[in-house]
């Protein structure tokens, strides 16, 4: 961008003729773009492949061991271009070092013992996995990483949702760990979001106006009855609304809804051209309607049935916390695969990771990666 500003700015102040300045501000975007990509892949690699991958990996030990700690060790494990590197761990309960062991995470003693630790495995960053302490614990472990001029951290169980939001206030001078604001609860963002909203519905209609009239009459043709099927989700807030599709399966399928969460594979209920829609995700096309009237947005979490709401939010954690948002036509968890018959507990994770990390550019990612990526859609 620096590059093409450039650019534009020489042509004005040379006074180019006006054929040339359009060449030239493409060809400064064009060569800035590549330029970067080439050195940030020459740059990551000789980081990786040189001695100075060690002067610059941070080493973390952990005090106390969960589940958290584990899923973040498995991350930095499988992530090749993260400097990390987990040395290991201390117990807080001695009497529990026997339970504690884990695979391929060498056991480094006891918490009173961090500062020996810490000097002996040139420990970067300390992380308290175990945030059930005791006060005169957590005492320790601050002034000892302060003394050793490590960083501390704690993984903060008690907030298993929406982590990304967590923040520090202060009431009358005391301070208060809470879960804060979301980036759409702003109502910069939410203007932002509506606006690309409207915008998208009225594009969305108007080009799949004619895909509804062809396709339409092929579900007419194939299985006589309406074109459209209504279905009430659970909107943002718990709000019931009607929800519009291409009808993909026979009439009165929808009877059945209650025997399973998502359509299976090869389900004698879909029609032939209703299985080509799912697959091309046009049966959804007329939930452009619902953008535009405000039930729902483009992206965002997939609603979920009435009954199936009631029922899940009993049975997987956290479930409703994705009822904060509005929900979508398309969403992060169905761009990575997670639709049809697929992991629940995931399909939550997607969502919820969603709402704590939205931004314009995201949306525009996971529109892109709707058209691209088709996985578990049937």
């Amino acid at each position: 961008m620096i590059w093409t500003c450039a650019a534009a700015l020489l042509a004005w102040v040379v006074d180019l003729p006006a054929p040339l300045r359009p060449v030239l501000i493409l060809k400064a975007g064009a060569l800035g773009g590549f330029t970067v990509v080439l050195w940030r892949l020459c740059l990551h690699g000789l980081i990786k492949r040189s001695p100075l991958a060690s002067h610059l990996t941070q080493r973390i030990l952990f005090v106390g061991w969960s589940s958290d700690a584990f899923r973040l060790t498995r991350l930095i494990w499988e992530s090749e271009g993260d400097l990390f590197e987990v040395t290991g761990y201390v117990t807080i309960d001695p009497a529990k070092v026997s339970s504690e062991e884990v695979p391929n995470v060498p056991f480094r003693g006891v918490w009173v013992q961090l500062a020996e630790v810490i000097r002996e495995n040139a420990v970067d960053i300390v992380i308290l996995a175990d945030i059930h302490s005791q006060q005169e614990v957590l005492s320790f472990l601050t002034t000892t990483c302060e003394k050793e001029l490590v960083e501390f951290h704690v993984i903060p169980d008690y907030f298993s949702i929406l982590r990304a939001g967590l923040s520090l206030q202060r009431v009358q001078g005391v301070p208060l760990l809470g879960v804060a604001k979301l980036p759409l609860d702003n109502v910069g963002n939410r203007i932002i979001k509506r606006t690309l909203d409207v915008i998208g519905a009225v594009v969305g209609l108007t080009l799949s106006a004619p895909i509804i009239a062809f396709f339409g009459t092929l579900i007419y043709l194939e299985s006589p009855g309406s074109i459209f099927f209504k279905q009430e989700r659970i909107g943002k807030r718990g709000r019931p609304f009607n929800m519009y599709k291409l009808r993909s399966m026979r009439l009165n399928a929808a009877a059945q809804d209650h025997l399973q969460q998502s359509t299976a594979r090869n389900d004698p209920r879909v029609l032939r051209i209703g299985a080509f829609l799912r697959r091309w995700n046009l049966d959804e096309v007329p939930q452009f309607w619902n953008v535009f009237v405000g039930d729902m947005t483009l992206v965002g979490p997939r609603p979920e049935r009435t009954f199936h709401s009631h029922k899940l939010k009993d049975e997987i954690p956290h479930y409703n916390a994705r009822y904060f948002a509005k929900p979508g036509i398309t969403g992060w968890a169905q761009v990575n695969g997670l639709r049809g018959d697929t992991d629940l507990s995931k399909r939550i994770q997607a969502d919820l990771f969603y709402m704590e990390n939205w931004s314009p550019w995201l949306d525009l990612e996971i529109l892109l990666m709707t058209f691209l990526k088709r996985e578990n859609a049937y």
